[in-house]
């Protein structure tokens, strides 16, 4: 199922391609599923489960044959493993301090990867959600970031981030980007025969 409908895609894309009519600034727009699979926690979470009924089965049948006690924790551990791994649920068992490492080490990650640290005059700005997560980040390279404070890029992500809580995450984006450009235009205004080098459209993985 799709996070966003193509209504959706072609605002953000629309307001991508006004900010950089506006600024020298090149955007790109990242939305995730989730930032990791998180394959252990939910094997731990099982593991931990299954050895708590184990010792409350003991303690309320105390004649439970070792035999019969095996075989139910077997069976009660993939019972558990399968279910946590159910992705509602596997992010309710990770640590919330967990999940913004990962998403935001997934969006360093992508920072690079989509080449947003080697625009000409280092202005790439990246407005990256993780849905799952409920995670936001607004990356801006080195070329933005000594004209604008964290005050302001505070303010703006925080906006961003009271959005897609509420699930208008494509609000969140259009409100964010167009925050971005007015905050840049004046330090950054565009360049004469700029061309974007970046892609414009909702990057979705």
């Amino acid at each position: 199922m799709a996070l966003l409908t193509e209504a959706d895609r072609k605002r953000i894309r629309d307001a991508v391609e006004a900010a950089e009519d506006a600024t020298a600034g090149e955007f790109v727009t990242v939305i995730a599923r989730r930032a990791d699979t998180y394959p252990f926690i939910p094997l731990v979470a099982a593991a931990f489960a299954t050895l708590l009924v184990s010792g409350l089965a003991l303690i309320v049948w105390p004649s439970l044959s070792a035999s019969h006690l095996y075989v139910g924790q077997v069976i009660l551990f993939v019972l558990l493993a399968v279910v946590f791994r159910w992705p509602p649920l596997t992010i309710l068992l990770i640590p919330k301090a967990i999940r913004q490492a990962r998403a935001s080490r997934l969006a360093r990650e992508l920072f690079m990867r989509l080449g947003l640290s080697a625009t000409e005059e280092r202005t790439g700005v990246m407005l990256f959600v993780s849905a799952a997560e409920r995670y936001v980040e607004i990356i801006a390279d080195r070329g933005v970031q000594q004209h604008v404070s964290d005050e302001d890029w505070q303010h703006i992500v925080d906006g961003f981030i009271e959005k897609v809580r509420a699930g208008a995450v494509a609000d969140g984006f259009v409100e964010a980007i167009e925050a971005c450009a007015t905050l840049m235009a004046h330090h950054l205004p565009p360049r004469r025969e700029q061309r974007s080098m970046l892609p414009d459209h909702l990057i979705e993985i």
